[in-house]
């Protein structure tokens, strides 16, 4: 059964279960990982596994969400790196308006 967890490499799943283990959070098995990401962007030490989940994440409102959370903390050169992971253009656009403060 496939559990909304998956990628060509089973990369995401690993994340996720490492989030998880962190956080204490479920990783969840429907596919909504909201819920766990927003309970590890709450510690820093999580920003390099959320960097890595952007990329493989399927929903792409998710994706978004959590870079956008991400970028008020992180300076310039940084802000383009995670708004690169973003795989959606229209997504990376979005995130790139928001980082320059312009309206949307």
């Amino acid at each position: 059964m496939d559990d909304g967890r998956r990628d060509e490499d089973g990369r995401l799943v690993a994340v996720l279960d490492e989030l998880s283990r962190r956080t204490g959070r479920p990783a969840g098995d429907t596919g909504d990982h909201w819920p766990l990401y927003e309970a590890a962007l709450g510690d820093t030490a999580n920003h390099a596994l959320l960097f890595e989940a952007v990329w493989f994440e399927p929903d792409q409102n998710v994706a978004l969400s959590v870079v956008l959370r991400v970028l008020g903390s992180l300076p310039e050169d940084e802000q383009a790196r995670w708004i690169a992971q973003l795989r959606w253009e229209y997504s990376r656009e979005y995130a790139q308006r928001c980082a320059r403060g312009a309206a949307y």
